[in-house]
C-alpha cells in the first residue's frame, strides 16, 4: 500500500457503513463492509470517542438504528462514501484513530492508511542536543520513546524536553550500568509485547574532546564500552525477538583524527589523537563486528561538527554566541577562545538526527559520513557569528598573540591556551554522498549563516 495521510476521528466525529462481521483481536477491533447497503436495518452507526464519551470500555458504541444523530452526543453521523466491497476496516482505540486496510476516498476526498504496530524508539543521551531533536522526530512518527537519564545532585536537566516530557518514559540510567541497561531493555519490551520494531539511538557520551584527556577512562567506559554493553544486550535476546532491533551508534568526526585524506568519507582511514575519538573508533568496530558476527542491525553514523541552540554551553559554537549576546548586554567585554586556525564542517543537529533516523530505516544495516562538505576555520565562525549582530571584527597578531577589535576599537575576542587541546585537528571535511544518494538525506541549513543565525534566534 501506498504512502497516504491518516484521518484522525476525535471524540464527537464518527464513520458510518455496512459490516457483516466483527472480529476481536487484541488490540484491533477489525469489521468486514459488505458495501453501500442503503436503507438496510444492518446499518451500523460507529462513535469514535474515549471511555468519558461511552460506556464501551473500547471507545465504541453500535448505533443499529436508522438515527442519523448519536444516542450519546447527539452530534449527527458522517457517513464515508466510495467505500470499496469487501475492504477491512481498523479501529485503534488506544490513540483513537480510524483507519482502513486498504485506502479509499471519503467524502472529503481525504485518504486513509493502514493501522501499524507501534515502533519503539529507545534513546541514550535523550537530554542532549541530539536527543532532543531525535526525540522530537521520532514522536513526530508515532513512535513510543523511552529514555534513560543519569542522576545528579538536581536530579536530571531535561530542559530540551519540556515541550515533549509529558509524551515520553524516562528512566535513571548510566551507560556504565550494564544490568540497568538490560533490565531497562527487558521492561519496554514486557509493556510492548507486539511492538513493530525496536530502534537504539545510542547517543550517551562524554563528548567533549578537551575533557577527554582529562578524564579518560570515565570517557572509554560510557563512549566504547557502553556501547559493547548495548550490542550484548542484543545479542542475547531470543531471535524473533532480536530480528526487530535495530541500534545506531553516534560516531565521530574526531576518529579521523590527523587526518589522512581530504575530504573524509567511509572508506578514510581512522586516525584518533583523542581518548574520545579513539573510544568512538572502538565503538565503531564493534557495531561492524557485531553486524557481521551475529546479524545485528547496526549503523554507524559519522556525525561531522553540528550545532544548534541547544547546543551545551561549553562547546565553542554556543560559548562564542553566548558571549556575544553578553557582550551586546554589556555583561562582559570579550571572549577568549583557543586554536583559531582550525577547520571543521559545521552543520545544523536537526538534519543531522533525520540522518540518523533515514539509516535505520533501510533494508540493510550500513555506514554513512553526514557533514555539509564545507569547511571553515573557528576564526571565520568567529568573525561571521560577531557580523550577524553586525560587529565587524578586525583581526591583529597572529599566534597566542593574536587578537580581534570590533569597529570602535574595543577589543572583542583574544587567545588562551588553556583551550587548546594536547592534540589538535587541525582540519575535518566530510563528504556526504553516501548518505545523500543513498538515504536520501539532505539539509535544511544549507550554509553557515542560517546555522548562526537559528543558535541566535
Amino acid at each position: 500500500m501506498s504512502e497516504v495521510n491518516k484521518i484522525k476521528i476525535n471524540d464527537c466525529e464518527f464513520g458510518k457503513g455496512v459490516f457483516s462481521k466483527q472480529i476481536f483481536f487484541k488490540n484491533e477491533i477489525i469489521w468486514k463492509l459488505k458495501g453501500d447497503a442503503q436503507n438496510t436495518p444492518t446499518r451500523s452507526t460507529i462513535h469514535i470517542g474515549n471511555n468519558k464519551h461511552v460506556d464501551d470500555p473500547y471507545g465504541i458504541y453500535f448505533n443499529h438504528s436508522f438515527n442519523p444523530n448519536c444516542k450519546i452526543c447527539g452530534r449527527k453521523v458522517i457517513a464515508l462514501k466510495n467505500i470499496e466491497k469487501n475492504e477491512h476496516l481498523t479501529f485503534d482505540y488506544t490513540s483513537s484513530e480510524l483507519y482502513i486496510a486498504s485506502p479509499f476516498k471519503t467524502h472529503n476526498g481525504m485518504w486513509v492508511k493502514k493501522n501499524q504496530k507501534k515502533a519503539i524508539g529507545f534513546i541514550t543521551g535523550i537530554t542532549g542536543q541530539d536527543g532532543s531533536y531525535l526525540t522530537e522526530l521520532l514522536l513526530e512518527k508515532g513512535y513510543k520513546v523511552y529514555g534513560i537519564v543519569r542522576r545528579t545532585s538536581s536530579l536530571y536537566n531535561d530542559d530540551r524536553l519540556k515541550k515533549v516530557r509529558d509524551k515520553i518514559t524516562l528512566r535513571y540510567g548510566d551507560m556504565t550500568d550494564g544490568a540497568a541497561l538490560q533490565n531497562y531493555v527487558h521492561e519496554i519490551i514486557r509493556e510492548n509485547p507486539e511492538f513493530k520494531r525496536f530502534e537504539i539511538y545510542n547517543l550517551a557520551a562524554q563528548s567533549h574532546v578537551k575533557i577527554s584527556f582529562e578524564i579518560p577512562e570515565y570517557t572509554t567506559l560510557v563512549d566504547g564500552i557502553g556501547t559493547l554493553k548495548l550490542l550484548e544486550i542484543i545479542r542475547a535476546l531470543d531471535k524473533p525477538i532480536r530480528y526487530k532491533f535495530r541500534i545506531y551508534q553516534a560516531g565521530t568526526s574526531e576518529m579521523y583524527g590527523k587526518v589522512l585524506e581530504i575530504p573524509q568519507n567511509e572508506n578514510t582511514p581512522f586516525n584518533p589523537i583523542s581518548p574520545y575519538a579513539a573510544a568512538k573508533v572502538y565503538a565503531h568496530h564493534l557495531i561492524k563486528i557485531y553486524r557481521d558476527g551475529y546479524g545485528i542491525f547496526g549503523c554507524n553514523g559519522i556525525l561531522f561538527n553540528h550545532e544548534s541552540s541547544r547546543r551545551g554551553q561549553n562547546f565553542l559554537t554556543m560559548k562564542v554566541v553566548n558571549g556575544i549576546k553578553d557582550i551586546i548586554a554589556e555583561k562582559k567585554e570579550l571572549i577568549q577562545v583557543g586554536n583559531l586556525n582550525s577547520k571543521r564542517d559545521w552543520g545544523h543537529a536537526k538534519d543531522y538526527v533525520r540522518g540518523m533516523w533515514l539509516m535505520l530505516q533501510q533494508e540493510v544495516p550500513d555506514d554513512y559520513v553526514l557533514a555539509t562538505g564545507k569547511t571553515y576555520t573557528v576564526r571565520e565562525f568567529v568573525t561571521a557569528a560577531f557580523a550577524y549582530k553586525n560587529i565587524t571584527l578586525q583581526w591583529h597578531k597572529t599566534g597566542l598573540e593574536e587578537y580581534a577589535t570590533d569597529q570602535l576599537g574595543n577589543t572583542r575576542v583574544t587567545v588562551n591556551q588553556k583551550y587548546y587541546r594536547p592534540c589538535e585537528v587541525d582540519l575535518l571535511l566530510g563528504d556526504p554522498e553516501k548518505a545523500m544518494n543513498k538515504l536520501g538525506w539532505n539539509r535544511e541549513y544549507n550554509d553557515l549563516s542560517s546555522l548562526i543565525k537559528e543558535m541566535f534566534d
